[in-house]
């Protein structure tokens, strides 16, 4: 055996999927093709060599990010093609069986999980929202001045005082803010988790809300009208807010 089958996601549709011919899927792979389980259920999966995705050769290329992210930003065109379905279920980077068959046989070994999924994500798309703390307008705005030198002791004292009243003073409000966003976006959608905002960076200022909703497709309109609204009127304190999606449900894979 040369080959192994790559799964990159599960499909649920009432009609067979199309696929683009020009979707490769993983580097050195085949094109992207449609393995049916049963009616209304396909994975979407290429044939891989082994001599670049075997055991082995898994091993020495997860030492390379670049040849991972390469990988992955093949995984996720595969699955996001096929977004306009009933339910996509992503599969995680480098899901490999020995022959279609046995990935056909694992789906059907787990129908009662899969078909709790499809359930859970049949025509709704996973949308994030980031909010970013920067300076305010106001700030931006107002030229730098160099800082006097405190005419005493106890002056200085009470200018550092000052100085982590405002600070405590903002981070409560970057949480309150944070928190009423997060309420307010989570009406629009079924699910909704907030990710710990401090473990991912962001362009231009602190993180203080990362989440992922999981939104009907029907309510994508109010979704961003509500988000947009929000950006606006939180813009002038300098809170960045970001929606992005649609996406395949990737945070919604695990109960």
């Amino acid at each position: 055996m040369t080959t192994a089958t790559c799964v990159y996601c599960l499909v649920a549709s009432r009609t067979k999927p199309r696929v683009r011919r020009s979707l490769k899927g993983l580097p050195y792979g085949g094109p992207v093709r449609l393995l049916e389980v049963d009616a209304g259920m396909w994975l979407a999966v290429s044939d891989v060599p082994l001599s670049r995705y075997g055991e082995a050769a898994l091993k020495k290329g997860l030492a390379d990010l670049d040849w991972v992210s390469r990988a992955a930003v093949a995984h996720e065109a595969a699955v996001e093609s096929f977004l306009s379905a009933d339910a996509v279920l992503p599969m995680k980077l480098f899901t490999m069986f020995e022959t279609d068959e046995r990935a056909r046989t694992h789906i059907v070994r787990t129908r009662a999980a899969v078909n709790r999924l499809i359930a859970r994500v049949t025509r709704m798309d996973e949308w994030g929202v980031r909010v970013a703390m920067r300076r305010p307008v106001a700030e931006r705005s107002r030229p730098r001045r160099a800082a006097a030198p405190p005419a005493s002791g106890s002056s200085y004292l009470q200018g550092k005082k000052e100085q982590r009243d405002r600070v405590v003073h903002r981070a409560q409000r970057a949480r309150a803010v944070a928190a009423d966003l997060f309420d307010e976006l989570a009406a629009h959608a079924a699910e909704a988790r907030r990710r710990p905002a401090t473990e991912v960076p962001a362009d231009g200022g602190p993180l203080v809300l990362d989440a992922a909703l999981l939104v009907p497709r029907s309510g994508t309109a109010k979704l961003k009208n509500a988000a947009a609204r929000q950006a606006r009127a939180l813009s002038p304190e300098g809170y960045a807010v970001s929606l992005t999606g649609p996406w395949p449900p990737y945070s919604f894979m695990q109960d």
